[in-house]
């Protein structure tokens, strides 16, 4: 087996962030990863969101101590960059950490700070860690190391072994679960928004029986008073199929270009053309199929019934 370094998550207080404007009070709970700054770049590596040609001497200044590297999103919240200040509420009391650099990362969403080991010993008094990240030498097999480290280190210590290939499929796992969440949340709006569509078209039916029998006793058809129920239920899907496309276009925009800023990654925007298109489809759809309650309801109107003012 290959380099090894040692990792802590902690949860701490922030008090607020610090630059050029002043004092900016940010009370929350932030997690900080600690990592040992001389092992870390054997293992894993970190990519900046500036002065990415600076890496090594922002890392310098980070493996000095008293210093913290923020990702994207935590500069946004705090108003911070590199130079500027973060403060922290540890067991010491409150404690100014520079922002040695701004990385990417999108861990828990980006709210990430990373510290060094020798701040967490100094500040924190911790010295145990949460997991231990590993490179296998290229020439030995993944699974041959775990299987090795599952049958000695990881029993007798009551370690779980997991391999980066594994740590990946859980966190697609993750994402597609949340997807499929998301996927769920906009059919129950689907299914919402027509049963919405039956009501009023059904309301507009009943309130016009003497109207729609007027029109039967003067010829009109069952399959004209149909059409016509149709008709205004397709005007409806038209004009919020309209509406949503007007509202999700800058929306989508604006989530692109707000994800780029909050983790200093360059993401382009591509117009959804395909979505949009199916969004369309679906408003025009839902609004037809809504209607068939109403339509039968309009067709079953007698004549005389409807103009002496009964169902």
């Amino acid at each position: 087996m290959g380099p090894m370094t040692p990792v802590r998550y902690m949860y701490v207080r922030m008090v607020g962030g610090i630059n050029a404007e002043g004092f900016h009070e940010k009370r929350e709970i932030m997690l900080i990863k600690f990592i040992d700054p001389r092992t870390y770049g054997d293992v894993a590596s970190l990519r900046f969101t500036e002065d990415e040609g600076d890496a090594e001497a922002m890392l310098e200044c980070f493996a000095r101590g008293d210093a913290l590297l923020v990702s994207g999103t935590v500069g946004t919240l705090l108003k911070v960059g590199r130079g500027d200040i973060v403060r922290l509420r540890t067991n010491r009391g409150e404690r100014d950490f520079e922002v040695a650099g701004v990385i990417q990362d999108f861990f828990q969403g980006g709210r990430v700070m990373y510290g060094s080991w020798g701040d967490m010993r100094r500040y924190f008094g911790e010295d145990k860690a949460t997991l231990f990240m590993a490179r296998v030498k290229p020439e030995v097999e993944v699974d041959q190391v775990k299987q090795q480290l599952e049958e000695g280190v990881a029993r007798s210590r009551h370690l779980e072994v997991e391999s980066g290939e594994e740590a990946r499929a859980e966190m697609e796992r993750a994402t597609s679960q949340v997807f499929a969440m998301f996927g769920a949340v906009v059919w129950i709006a689907v299914i919402v928004a027509g049963l919405g569509v039956t009501n009023t078209v059904t309301m507009s039916v009943l309130e016009r029986v003497r109207e729609i029998g007027m029109l039967r006793s003067l010829g009109m058809l069952v399959g004209q008073v149909s059409r016509m129920v149709l008709a205004e239920s397709l005007a409806m899907g038209v004009i919020g199929g309209i509406f949503g496309l007007l509202v999700g276009l800058p929306l989508s925009w604006m989530m692109v270009v707000g994800m780029g800023q909050g983790t200093g990654w360059k993401m382009d925007y591509i117009l959804p053309g395909g979505s949009f298109l199916g969004g369309a489809i679906i408003a025009v759809g839902v609004s037809q199929v809504a209607a068939l309650y109403p339509v039968w309801r309009a067709t079953r109107i007698g004549v005389v019934e409807a103009i002496k003012g009964n169902e």
